[in-house]
């Protein structure tokens, strides 16, 4: 029952809210990175088994944005990890 509740409220978030703000949080990061990280892997395999040339132009595509998607995430991921809000550059420190 819990995997239908949480798909329902899935459902009714993307119903109910029109803009991307009211989302913003709901899945953790290592979540979707994650998902990410599976999608690269899947274009992969899309790719390596290609054989007509307007499939391979697809999954050249796919893959290349797939790859893309992964580390723009993986790179905002660990800017967020390690770089934390409020957090001055040793420059402005010495400076004061």
């Amino acid at each position: 029952m819990g995997v239908w509740d949480n798909l329902c409220q899935v459902l009714k978030g993307l119903l109910v809210f029109d803009n991307e703000d009211a989302l913003v949080g709901f899945w953790p990061d290592e979540v979707v990175l994650e998902h990410a990280k599976r999608d690269w892997l899947t274009a992969q395999k899309i790719f390596e088994e290609a054989s007509h040339p307007e499939l391979i132009d697809y999954a050249i595509y796919n893959l290349k944005a797939a790859e893309k998607r992964y580390m723009y995430l993986l790179k905002q991921l660990r800017v967020d990890t390690y770089e934390p809000e409020g957090n001055t550059s040793c420059q402005e420190a010495n400076s004061a």
